[in-house]
């Protein structure tokens, strides 16, 4: 992903040439789908599992406290697929909104590291009423802040990143859509060394609870292959010990699947905690590994989105391009979204329809 989390090293991704293709309609199908309420995991960790599917349906825009949401953002679809501007840089925030819409995606989340030309600074520098009039007549919400806060850095770093965590949750409830984004991010370190830092992460993931709780927006961390946090045990032990209802989990099998765990298995253990979901491709070892575009590598797309309507998943589907690939010269970020939803809508269809007709 960024710098810090690792994706940099190992071979490169690859290369998209510009380009163009042709966008596919979004017709979507209803789907009959009532509250379902998430069992006890078979590894004896409690999760707050109401909570997580409720913070879904709700970015989902389906009923919030009992009131219809806004016509623009139609109900009982499912999930929903989204794409990040992580993966263009390129692009300021307007454009990125014309054409996340044009493509057919329903959710863009917005990339606050510094740097991008969704950071802060320069969202703030467009306006937030301009921003809501954009998103709201591309009819698009924001299902994800992306921020980059690697923790065990120290007592400066742990107050920086909360400084940033207070800055995205106020920046998360200026959207005007009926339920703020989660704000995520990796927790960094590395692998080997859990034993020995688990408990201080524990106290930061706490300070993040607060933030969380305070703010009332959900705060997500991202287990990361070869990262302090790798495993589904450790994500959930995690969540266990510091038992906030807004502390969660971001779902991404392309980290798992290096780890050499299954997609059915990984996403069974952690779709209860999890609201948020990203997808990308991965080859190779943890040592030496790509990170891939969607329909890339070997993740079995039509099993994932069948597993979610099974599990009556409501968050988004949100396509993450990694730094891999959009650092490569003659990336086009375009181009890169205009593929990845020709790739992963047509299977959303198809899932969508057989649920609907059985």
């Amino acid at each position: 992903m960024r710098r810090v989390t690792s994706e940099l090293e190992g071979l490169e991704g690859r290369s998209l040439q510009q380009g163009s293709v042709q966008r596919r309609s979004v017709l979507h199908s209803s789907i009959a789908a009532g509250m379902g309420v998430w069992t006890r995991l078979g590894i004896g960790v409690g999760i707050h599992s109401i909570v997580s599917n409720a913070i879904a349906e709700d970015l989902n825009q389906s009923v919030v406290d009992g009131e219809s949401v806004s016509e623009s953002v139609p109900a009982n679809q499912g999930f929903r697929l989204g794409f990040g501007t992580y993966g263009m840089k390129g692009l300021t925030a307007l454009e990125a909104i014309k054409e996340t819409s044009r493509i057919g995606y329903q959710g863009l989340e917005l990339c606050l590291i510094d740097g991008w030309p969704t950071s802060i600074p320069s969202l703030s520098a467009v306006g937030i009423d301009r921003l809501n009039d954009a998103f709201h007549s591309n009819r698009l919400v924001v299902p994800s802040l992306l921020e980059s806060l690697p923790c065990l850095g120290g007592r400066d770093r742990h107050q920086e990143n909360i400084r940033r965590l207070r800055a995205a949750t106020a920046f998360a409830k200026q959207l005007s859509q009926p339920s703020p984004p989660v704000v995520q991010s990796i927790v960094g370190g590395k692998s080997g060394d859990w034993e020995r830092s688990k408990d201080q992460l524990v106290s930061e993931l706490r300070g993040w609870a607060e933030v969380a709780e305070q703010s009332g927006v959900v705060i997500c961390f991202k287990p990361h292959a070869s990262h302090l946090v790798s495993r589904p045990e450790q994500a959930l032990w995690l969540i266990e010990k510091v038992a906030s209802d807004r502390l969660k989990l971001v779902y991404d099998y392309s980290h798992y699947s290096l780890e050499g765990l299954g997609l059915e298995e990984s996403l069974d253990a952690l779709l209860p905690a999890s609201p948020y979901i990203q997808v990308k491709d991965s080859r190779g070892t943890l040592g030496k590994h790509q990170y891939l575009l969607p329909g890339d590598g070997e993740t079995d797309y039509e099993f994932m989105f069948e597993h979610l309507h099974r599990k009556d998943y409501r968050g988004f589907v949100n396509v993450e391009v990694s730094s891999m690939i959009h650092r490569q010269a003659g990336y086009n970020p375009i181009a890169t979204a205009e593929t990845c939803f020709a790739r992963l809508n047509p299977i959303m269809q198809r899932v969508q329809k057989f649920v609907a007709e059985k």
